[in-house]
């Protein structure tokens, strides 16, 4: 796999990840309080996630290793804005179900930070949510402002200003991989896309029951 069939692979599977993305019913407010609390489930390990792929990066990907470390910097704290989202829109974290589609896509990445495996997979992720944050966030965003406030929307509005230049020097580092590391991230990428979609498709699937049982 060269670099061009890589982007390639990449722009399809975050297009497809996008698009379910803006569907999402956002102007659900328990709908955009699920999705809160299941990115916080994740986004609050996401600087020990880094960190732990970080330490054991394979030695010819240095400058990958010193990415997710400082990386590792940038997210810490980031759970505390959903936490305020949430707060303003009266939920506790307590209050809303996390999917197992979620709960089986964190698990995983804790499997990039094992010694037997190529930590360089966890990009995929990495890229991935960054890239749909770019594609996705200024329009659920606009949603959310629309909705109720932009004091409901800390989270998306530090990510949609944050992401560009993430995902800009991200893709700086990938033009440097090799075939084999970019097949990696390439079946990480797959993986989680999947694995994201099935997520927001679970999401939906809670809230329509809940409103049946409302009904």
């Amino acid at each position: 796999m060269n670099f061009k069939q890589f982007k390639e692979l990449y722009d399809q599977n975050l297009n497809n990840v996008a698009n379910e993305c803006k569907a999402f019913p956002w102007d659900n407010k328990y709908a955009y309080s699920t999705w809160l609390a299941n990115t916080h489930y994740y986004a609050k390990e996401t600087p020990r996630m880094l960190s732990l792929s970080a330490s054991v990066m394979p030695e010819k990907n240095r400058a990958v290793c010193y990415r997710f470390i400082r990386h590792a910097c940038e997210e810490m704290g980031h759970e505390k804005q959903i936490e305020r989202d949430l707060k303003f829109l009266g939920y506790k974290l307590n209050d809303l179900p996390i999917t197992n589609e979620m709960k089986m896509c964190h698990r995983s990445l804790s499997y990039w930070g094992q010694l037997s495996e190529n930590a360089i997979g966890f990009m995929g992720w990495v890229v991935l949510v960054e890239g749909l944050a770019v594609e996705a966030g200024e329009h659920v965003y606009n949603q959310i402002i629309k909705h109720y406030s932009p004091k409901a929307a800390n989270f998306l509005k530090s990510h949609s200003d944050e992401d560009p230049d993430h995902i800009n020097k991200a893709f700086m580092v990938l033009k440097q991989l090799d075939v084999v590391d970019l097949e990696v991230i390439a079946d990480s990428i797959n993986m989680y896309s999947h694995q994201y979609i099935s997520f927001l498709n679970s999401a939906k699937s809670k809230i329509q029951a809940i409103s049946k049982e409302a009904s």
